[in-house]
């Protein structure tokens, strides 16, 4: 966010725009440069301007495969490097015991009450989130077992979303604020330290943040073209289905559309409404006798978690009982994030409210940004290992 150019752009001539870009250009320069101009000489369709601004090419989307080989190789040769984290034996488990029944669809009773439950069923304070991350871990898996042992074929689903992620945020950046920005988000986000260890582990941390990002990007889509409308409510009930941090993920998207694109608001929030439990529970055999019980069930125990799944704190000389102080996160970004990241993010803030949050990737950023944050400051949100969590 700290690196996109509010100049016209110099790159770019007209021999290799497309038609009607030069205008969309121009009225997007103006409508930057409108501080210095008395309010009432603001162009009306400022509010209008999107954020795709740059021409697409071939190109973007070989630099974006190229980044998808170079980090998925990097963690497959990597992945032994890293111990393994305290959820994955309870998620090792799990992959197998899903297998177990895939080989086993067909017989008798495996399709019972009885079988579902006991194989995709929520297990407080061992497996407490939906199957989606032990399924993802579970093709990899069967494919590569034979070859790399059975718990880093397990992994393997981790390295191939990072590298997906990172590509994707190269077309995205590259789209709306040309390739230099777009590689230089790329290094910022496989630089943090703890999002490449998460690249390496099979958590639910790396699938949060994979479908997370195809949330956001497919709903910013949809705002634009009715077709894609299904499409955000599918991604969203991905996002929903790997842990229930995903479900508060409309209320950024709602705070985004209402500030820059509210013409199909209202059908794709009944989409996020309709599709995203359905796609939940699609992929949750465990809920498929009882859907609704289940998924009220679901809900109610991740919002009282503090009560069956008591955790304590180590924060700054002091034991806290499962929520440290609400400036815990922002004191753990300040301190484990890259100097240079943090120093581009800091300027990218100032520079989207110096114009007045008119540039939307800027904004949609700063909301995400601003809403996982205030996430871990009430009382009775979950906050520990670090930066984990958010």
């Amino acid at each position: 966010m700290g690196i996109q150019s509010l100049s016209k752009p110099s790159c770019l001539n007209k021999r290799q725009i497309s038609p009607g870009f030069e205008s969309k250009r121009t009225a997007l320069y103006n409508c930057l440069s409108m501080n210095d101009r008395p309010e009432a000489e603001t162009p009306t369709s400022c509010s209008s301007i999107k954020f795709e601004v740059h021409n697409r090419s071939r190109w973007d989307y070989v630099i974006a495969l190229l980044i998808f080989v170079a980090v998925s190789v990097q963690g497959f040769f990597t992945i032994h490097q890293v111990g393994i984290s305290w959820d994955e034996p309870y998620y090792f488990i799990r992959a197998n015991n899903y297998l177990a029944w895939f080989s086993r669809l067909g017989e008798a009773g495996s399709f019972s009450r009885e079988t579902l439950s006991r194989t995709f069923g929520f297990e407080p304070k061992r497996d407490d989130h939906p199957p989606l991350t032990k399924l993802l871990s579970g093709l990899p898996l069967i494919l590569l077992r034979e070859r790399v042992g059975d718990f880093w074929a397990f992994r393997m689903s981790s390295p191939i979303l990072f590298g997906v992620m990172l590509g994707l945020i190269f077309l995205r950046t590259a789209w709306a604020w040309g390739r230099v920005a777009a590689i230089a988000s790329v290094v910022c986000v496989f630089s943090l330290p703890r999002l490449f260890v998460e690249g390496h582990i099979s958590a639910t941390e790396m699938p949060l943040c994979f479908f997370w990002f195809l949330s956001v990007w497919s709903f910013e889509a949809a705002a634009r073209r009715r077709a894609l409308i299904p499409l955000a409510g599918v991604c969203y009930g991905l996002a929903m289905s790997v842990k229930f941090t995903g479900f508060l993920l409309p209320l950024p998207l709602l705070a985004w559309a209402l500030l820059y694109e509210r013409k199909n608001l209202a059908l794709i929030l009944v989409s996020l409404l309709l599709l995203g439990p359905l796609v939940f529970c699609l992929l949750d055999p465990g809920l498929w006798h009882s859907p609704w019980s289940g998924f009220i069930e679901f809900v109610r125990l991740s919002l009282s978690r503090r009560s069956w799944n008591p955790r304590w704190v180590l924060f700054l000389g002091k034991i806290h009982q499962f929520s440290p102080p609400w400036y815990y996160a922002p004191f753990m970004v300040l301190v484990t994030v890259p100097v240079f990241t943090l120093a581009l993010f800091f300027l990218g803030t100032a520079q989207a409210i110096a114009n007045r949050l008119k540039d939307e990737l800027a904004g949609s950023c700063l909301i995400h940004f601003l809403f996982l944050t205030a996430m871990t400051m009430p009382s009775n949100a979950p906050m520990f290992d670090g930066v984990r969590l958010f």
